[in-house]
């Protein structure tokens, strides 16, 4: 079996074959692995490609929890707690009527104003539809508090992966480009063919697409700010989250309590160009997190990235 790509579904797709049973070769283009997971070390901080949330009890937390015998600490994603402009809490603990009529809408894949719905479809998507399949489910999981950030960030996931790669013996290859994927073979751009009986392409969504000669849709371009701030303008919330804006930001563990670890994201508007939606996201946080951008450390900010 061969893996195209190395990032974490790459990874997590090798570490699931291996343990069945599988021999599995994993070709990944760049000299990098972890693909949007990794992150880059800072001073302070490691500054990655803007929030990740895991599911609890879904794939990715059942595969965090068997990798190592110590696991990861992770922070619980507190609905009560998420901030949702306008609004609220996206969950108020004091209302279990609405509670059960947000629960029914996000369980009937039906359009809604509702601004608890959509802020959790927003952060369950990212701005890709949420309504229905599993982003809808993750809506519905999200809003009920089973959202999880690990502490040591999705590097350290990387990691664990990795190492229990290695343990069983599973071959990487980075700078390996893969240019065809034709009946069981893989071609690479140096020249070199493999052959398998099954090919797993996990490269992204477009060049996924130019692998197998099918058509692309889209390409869904966010802008991501993370950064490090000496102070905590988020005060008691855990995150803010902007349903017309299109904007979300969460406040990222850090050992150090005088410390924000910030990490925000703009979504699609369509007919917006990645600096301008990058302005949009800057401009909001100036407007709801006052003063942020003076209390910077180090920041890592990214106007167009592919998303997922």
């Amino acid at each position: 079996m061969v893996v195209v790509g190395g990032g974490l579904a790459g990874l997590a797709a090798a570490l699931e074959a291996a343990s069945s049973g599988h021999k599995v070769v994993v070709l990944e283009a760049r000299d990098r692995l972890g693909g949007r997971a990794t992150t880059t070390p800072g001073r302070y901080a490691d500054l990655g490609h803007g929030p990740h949330v895991l599911l609890r009890g879904g794939t990715m937390h059942r595969l965090v929890r068997r990798l190592s015998r110590t696991r990861p600490a992770t922070v619980a994603l507190a609905p009560h707690r998420l901030h949702v402009i306008g609004h609220g809490p996206l969950r108020s603990l004091r209302s279990v009527r609405a509670t059960a009529s947000v629960r029914r809408t996000l369980r009937s894949s039906m359009p809604s104003d509702e601004p608890a719905v959509r802020a959790a479809r927003l952060l369950a998507g990212w701005g890709l539809p949420a309504v229905e399949g599993s982003l809808g489910a993750r809506a519905e999981a999200l809003y009920m508090g089973q959202g999880l950030i690990l502490q040591a960030g999705w590097a350290d996931l990387i990691g664990r992966i990795l190492a229990a790669l290695d343990e069983v013996g599973v071959p990487i290859e980075t700078n390996a480009k893969v240019i065809a994927v034709e009946d069981g073979c893989v071609h690479l751009e140096d020249g070199r063919d493999v052959e398998a009986d099954l090919v797993v392409v996990a490269a992204g969504p477009r060049r996924g697409a130019r692998l197998l000669e099918q058509k692309a849709g889209p390409a869904h371009r966010v802008s991501t700010v993370e950064a490090l701030l000496d102070a905590v303008p988020f005060g008691e919330h855990q995150g803010l989250i902007d349903v017309d804006e299109g904007m979300v930001a969460l406040r990222l563990p850090h050992p150090e309590p005088a410390f924000t670890h910030l990490s925000a994201i703009a979504v699609p508007v369509e007919g917006e160009d990645d600096e301008a939606r990058m302005a949009r996201l800057e401009g909001w946080l100036d407007r709801q997190l006052a003063g942020w951008q003076s209390a910077v450390a180090e920041d890592r900010r990214q106007a167009g990235l592919i998303w997922p």
